[in-house]
């Protein structure tokens, strides 16, 4: 009895140390997803971790112009610690809400809905698992090769280098473009682009499915125009380049690429 009496005594004694220790082991374990059980709330807020692998599938200049929207508060603030990327917005809409797209700050084109939450239907999704919806909202039509990827418009591409500020250099003797969706039957092409080198007033060839088109640049970057006729929907263009030299076999500086054709802008007509 008085060994019982002990034990109360010195419970109530130091609880304040004991409510530490507990404290310290629930914020030890916490968002680790290794106790569901006790920590009632803990499995439904270490769902927000699964971000982390999309984390290192979208290019970081594209993850700066993610906002995540959701009606869980504390989730959203875990989200932008599993980014990790100080550009990152977030925004709180009701249970149940749809995004108003109007509030999306100047400079963001990713939304990332958690939870329940539906988006505008003229967004172009990449995908939704896990309880989120990842979208880009901001497609034009219009595709800008200064930018190293093109969300919901082009799904892989051949024959080019790396992007760079003024645009995207071909790399090979055939640059290839393939879209997400079916080109048009009768898709016009508005190309802004221009030649290197030996390639200059030199005849590409674009393609579009069946149809070729010959055309020729100049060094300064321009416009061409290109109608094509796509009865079969293809969504592949090709351009052959007539004569890709490198930088360095002229002499002009140490960069062996073998260029041919700066593509800067390309719009589709129709959409």
């Amino acid at each position: 009895m008085t060994e019982k009496s002990n034990v109360g005594t010195l419970l109530k004694s130091n609880w304040l140390f004991f409510a530490g220790i507990v404290l310290f082991i629930f914020l030890l374990f916490r968002n680790t997803g290794v106790h569901p059980v006790v920590f009632a709330d803990e499995y439904y807020y270490s769902k927000f971790s699964r971000l982390i692998p999309m984390k290192y599938s979208i290019y970081n200049d594209e993850l700066s112009k993610l906002v995540i929207v959701g009606s869980n508060t504390y989730g959203l603030f875990q989200s932008l610690f599993y980014l990790d990327n100080p550009a990152v917005f977030f925004e709180t809409i009701p249970p149940g809400g749809t995004y108003d797209l109007s509030k999306l700050p100047v400079g963001k084109e990713w939304i990332l809905a958690f939870g329940d939450h539906s988006l505008p239907e003229n967004m172009c999704y990449e995908f939704s698992k896990d309880g989120f919806t990842l979208a880009h909202a901001t497609y034009t039509g219009t595709l800008d090769f200064s930018r190293s990827s093109w969300p919901c418009a082009i799904s892989t591409t051949q024959g080019l280098s790396f992007a760079e500020p003024w645009g995207t250099w071909s790399s090979s003797d055939v640059v290839t473009l393939e879209f997400s969706k079916l080109l048009p039957e009768k898709p016009t092409l508005h190309l802004y682009a221009s030649a290197f080198g030996p390639n200059v007033g030199k005849e590409f060839v674009a393609y579009v499915g069946d149809s070729a088109i010959r055309f020729t640049l100049a060094a300064s970057p321009e416009e061409r125009v290109l109608e094509f006729s796509n009865p079969k929907r293809s969504k592949i263009i090709k351009i052959d380049v007539p004569s890709p030299c490198s930088p360095k076999e002229l002499g002009l500086r140490p960069d062996d690429r073998r260029l041919g054709i700066l593509l800067r802008a390309l719009r589709i007509e129709p959409l």
